[in-house]
Parts: structure tokens; C-alpha cells; sequence
């Protein structure tokens, strides 16, 4: 996946973002609500919300962590510029802002105790390297919660774009026994984990297709079209999404991986 095009085209759904990012936020909770079980023993004076986007989890985390130093980071300035509005009117000084790359993150060694990560690293492509990342930053006893998406997120339409023609039209993710063998190789301990295949349902296609542009998920993979599609060309789209309708509605399935890791404390 090109990073500069996932940065870049998420920037530019900075102010759109909230208004579709229902689902995210959804996830985000019950991540939120795992991560608490196996961190509430921990004293908490530094939180990462990595890939934070627009800072909808700053108050919740900087709540249940409260007088931790929460620091937001993200690949797409344009996201952090959106947040750093918000910050600028809290009276609190703890916020910190970092656009950063999730596999190479700039931040000292054992300088971390939480790192909350929603519907992040499903761009990151060196597994290894990222939980590697992981390992390095948090202290002895740290915690990371975090949730992806799997090969199987939106099976509907890329089965109906293969309908169409040969092109990769939906972004393609990494699945679960990758992610498990790159969390063993670094060290990091698995503490709890769950695979869920929850089920959106659409009005139509094209309101599918509005709601992925308006959070910035666009089609960054190899082999993706390079030229706009003419109306025919949506239109055989639409018509191969009708045999999965169900009813008046049509289905959009994710893949959702959720974990928590731990950093041995010794």
C-alpha cells in the first residue's frame, strides 16, 4: 500500500470523517471496554492513541487514564491539524499531537504504558516491524489494544466488482494468522483476542460507496483503476450488488480482529 496516498486521502476526509465514521466509533467502544480489563491495574502517565484521527477517544481515554499525558498520533496531518483545533480549547497542557508513521513511531524507547490503536494499522504491511514498534515503546507491563480489519471486510463488493472486471477495486487486508505469528515473533504476549464479522446494511450501493469516501477509505492497492468510472460501468456494478440484497437492504460485512497485548514486566 502507498502510504502517501493513505495519508493523503484520509487528510482530505478530515472534516467529513465523523460525520460516517459510526462503525469506527462502535468498534472503538468495545475495544475501549476490553482494554480496561486488563489495564485498570496499571498507573497510567502516558496513553498513545495511535492513529487517532480526529480525536473522538482523546476524553474517553484521558478519562479513564485520568492526569496521563495523552499524545495523538497520526500519518495524515490533515486529521491532526482537525484535532489540534479541538485540543487548543481544552485548559489542559497534557495533549501532545505526532504525525508518525505506526512502523517507525518517534518516540523514546519504554516511554509508553497504554497504546490504543481503532481501525489503524489495517494499512501497516510489515507486520513485524510495527509490533516490533510496539515492544520498543512501551515500559516493562504496558498494554496495547487495538483492532484491524481482515481479508474478509466487504466480501460483498469486491465479489460484485469481480462481476465487472479483473481490477483490485477494494483495499485488500492481512489475516488473522499473519497478525498472530508477527504479535509471537515480537515478544509481545497476547492477553485476550476476538474475530467478529458484524454486519452493515445500506440503503443502496452508492450510499455504501459515499460512506467509505467520506472516512478517506480510498483504494490505495496495486492494480487499482487509474481513470474514473463512466455510468455504464457503475451501473454493472449496482447490478451484480443485487444478488446479495436482503430484503430492501443491502449487506456490507466486515472482518474486525481485536486484541490486547501485553509487554512482559520483567
Amino acid at each position: 500500500m502507498d502510504k502517501i496516498k493513505i495519508a493523503h486521502s484520509f487528510s482530505r476526509a478530515a472534516a467529513s470523517y465523523d460525520s460516517a465514521a459510526y462503525f469506527q466509533r462502535d468498534m472503538g467502544l468495545q475495544l475501549l471496554s476490553m482494554l480496561s480489563e486488563y489495564s485498570e491495574s496499571l498507573s497510567v502517565s502516558h496513553c498513545v492513541d495511535l492513529g487517532c484521527g480526529t480525536g473522538f477517544f482523546k476524553e474517553k481515554l484521558t478519562d479513564f487514564y485520568p492526569g496521563c499525558n495523552y499524545l495523538g498520533v497520526d500519518l495524515a496531518e490533515g486529521m491532526l491539524r482537525f484535532l489540534k483545533k479541538t485540543i487548543e480549547n481544552y485548559s489542559s497542557n497534557k495533549s501532545f499531537l505526532l504525525c508518525s508513521d505506526a512502523e517507525n513511531i518517534a518516540l523514546k524507547n519504554q516511554s509508553v504504558d497504554v497504546v490504543f490503536s481503532n481501525m489503524a494499522v489495517q494499512w501497516c504491511e510489515n507486520l513485524p516491524k510495527l509490533f516490533s514498534e510496539f515492544n520498543r515503546i512501551l515500559k516493562p507491563g504496558g498494554v496495547v489494544g487495538l483492532t484491524t480489519l481482515g481479508p474478509q471486510t466487504l466480501i460483498e463488493l469486491k465479489k460484485s466488482w469481480c462481476a465487472v472486471d479483473d481490477r483490485v477495486h477494494v483495499n485488500q487486508f492481512i489475516g488473522l494468522e499473519s497478525w498472530r505469528d508477527a504479535i509471537g515473533l515480537s515478544g509481545l504476549v497476547i492477553e485476550a483476542e476476538r474475530v467478529a464479522l458484524p454486519v452493515l446494511q445500506f440503503e443502496s450501493v452508492r450510499q455504501l460507496l459515499k460512506e467509505l469516501k467520506l472516512i478517506g477509505a480510498h483504494n490505495v492497492n496495486e492494480g487499482r483503476p487509474q481513470s474514473l468510472h463512466s455510468k455504464a460501468y457503475i451501473h454493472a456494478l449496482y447490478k451484480a450488488y443485487e444478488l446479495f440484497k436482503e430484503g430492501e437492504k443491502f449487506p456490507a460485512t466486515y472482518e474486525v480482529y481485536s486484541f490486547i497485548l501485553r509487554k512482559s514486566a520483567d
